[in-house]
């Protein structure tokens, strides 16, 4: 607490707000009826997120469900945000951004584990 982060960066806003980009574009054309004469049944909501900035999806959704013990992941974020120092932008580098926190802060949660990446060690 009353540690100053250049441009609030070390903040989730970012994060939230691309979780919410990636719901959008995970659920476009998911409703039946959703797109004037759309596919029937809609497109399927796997089938978008395989297409749309892979492996977002998958990271979007590790990161939701971290992000439902949000009190304790806040406190652990800002504390690595602090260590990695100024000149880290997570909002440029996501991805590797959050692998590194979740892989030193996974035994902190019920939730664990590395990103299901191809090529990860189980």
């Amino acid at each position: 607490a009353g540690h100053s982060r250049a441009g609030g960066q070390c903040g989730l806003g970012w994060l939230r707000a691309a979780m919410a980009r990636g719901r959008r574009r995970g659920n476009a054309g998911g409703n039946p009826g959703g797109n004037p004469g759309g596919n029937p049944g809609g497109v399927r909501k796997e089938a978008v997120n395989a297409y749309v900035s892979p492996p977002l999806p998958r990271l979007v959704a590790k990161v939701n469900s971290v992000l439902e013990e949000s009190e304790t992941w806040s406190a652990l974020w800002e504390e690595m945000c602090e260590r990695q120092g100024g000149g880290f932008d997570p909002a440029e580098q996501t991805t590797a951004f959050v692998q590194i926190f979740l892989d030193e802060y996974a035994a902190a949660t019920s939730t664990g584990g590395a990103l299901p990446t191809a090529g990860a060690k189980a």
